[in-house]
């Protein structure tokens, strides 16, 4: 906390990586005031097999309104990053047309 505080930035979630809990996180978690993010889709999506189609085709079979998609941005292979904006640019407009609906964390709490 002390590190990224030197760097000017403030911070108020908190997701616990593989959304594990321990007494430790728990302790920081309260001694820092942290909200707790954690997430009801994840779709496996790091394979360098796995395609953006298929990708799309979990994530709109597997989502219900309120829930919470849990995306990368890195560490998986054959490009993920760039595998997860084009994930993005396909799967957003499709949630929409089916009536989603997409909040700002900060309106979530």
């Amino acid at each position: 906390m002390k590190i990224i505080k030197t760097f000017g930035y403030d911070i108020i979630y908190y997701r616990p990586p593989c959304g594990e809990l321990n007494l430790f996180t728990l302790y920081y978690f309260k001694k820092y005031n942290l909200k707790l993010v954690l997430w009801s889709v994840m779709v496996g999506y790091w394979s360098k097999y796995t395609s953006v189609y298929d990708i799309t085709n979990r994530i709109l079979k597997r989502v219900r309104g309120g829930d919470v998609i849990c995306l990368h941005d890195g560490r998986g292979s054959n490009c993920a990053p760039l595998k997860t904006i084009e994930l993005l640019d396909t799967v957003i407009p499709c949630l929409l047309e089916n009536g989603f609906e997409f909040i700002n964390i900060n309106e979530f709490y």
